[in-house]
Formats: structure tokens, C-alpha cells, sequence
């Protein structure tokens, strides 16, 4: 299918719209728009693995905040796929949105970067590459201070 071509959904917006709130994609899928799945999927994904692979309450809480930033603009964008409203494309977001997503779950929201069309080739590449350099700085970092504190504290 073309992406200028209209989309018809017989599917039921609701069961879409609670299928997204559940877990973001699974609207989607439901819809059966499997790229848009795959991009809420992934940054429904990355914010519950980010949320249970840690062991800090004030970095779980603070995960959990962003939640709402993934599950209402998946709810609303199956919705609104299932009801006729809109073609089945993911890219019309906007470029905040896109910087807040990347921000907020890092790598797990590269899909919707990549499938944005207003930003350039240029700047998809760039955020890309800083968004990994965190990941990689991160991941670094806690290596080193789980050394530190296990050489200093014994822990």
C-alpha cells in the first residue's frame, strides 16, 4: 500500500485504543500497521526494561513517568487508524515530541526518529549517534562505579 493511499480499518477504535493503553504496539498490531507496532513497541519496551532493570524506587518512579508520554500518543494514534482518521503512517510527529521520546528512552525510540520526515538525513544521523554514545557513556559508567564501590565499600 502506498503511503498517500487512504486507510480503511474495519477494526473496532476501542478495543485499538485499550489494546495500546495495555502495552503500546499492541493497537497496532491489532490495526495491523506493523511499523507503527514496531515504534510504540519498542518505546513501551524500552521504558518497562529500563524500569525493572533497576534496582533504585526513585529511578522506577521516575520511568514510570514517562509511561503516559508512550501509552496516551499510541492510544490516541490507534484510535484514530482504526477510525478512518488517519493513514497508517508514522512520521507526523513532532520533531519535540521526537527529541522528548529520545530523551526518554533512548535507542527504543530510533524507529520514530528514522521515520520522521521533518527532520533532514543530516540530523537523524547525528541524534543517532549521540543517543548510542549515551547508551554506550551509561552502561560505561555503571560498569566503573560498580568497580568503584566494590573496591572501596567492598560492596
Amino acid at each position: 500500500m502506498s503511503e498517500t493511499a487512504p486507510f480503511v480499518s474495519t477494526k473496532n477504535p476501542w478495543v485499538a485504543f485499550l489494546l495500546s493503553v495495555l502495552f503500546p504496539g499492541l493497537g497496532h498490531l491489532y490495526v495491523e500497521n506493523r511499523l507503527a507496532a514496531l515504534i510504540y513497541g519498542a518505546m513501551g519496551a524500552g521504558v518497562w526494561i529500563s524500569c525493572y532493570s533497576s534496582d533504585s524506587m526513585l529511578t522506577r518512579t521516575a520511568v514510570l513517568l514517562i509511561l503516559p508520554f508512550v501509552v496516551i500518543p499510541a492510544a490516541r494514534d490507534a484510535f484514530d487508524t482504526a477510525s478512518g482518521k488517519k493513514k497508517p503512517v508514522t512520521g507526523g510527529e513532532s520533531k519535540l515530541y521526537v527529541i522528548w521520546m529520545l530523551c526518554c528512552v533512548g535507542p527504543f525510540a530510533l524507529p520514530l526518529l528514522w521515520r520522521n520526515k521533518k527532520f533532514s538525513l543530516t540530523v537523524k544521523i547525528i541524534w543517532t549517534v549521540v543517543v548510542m554514545a549515551v547508551v554506550i557513556f551509561f552502561f560505561a559508567f555503571i560498569e566503573w562505579a560498580g568497580e568503584i564501590s566494590h573496591d572501596f565499600l567492598g560492596i
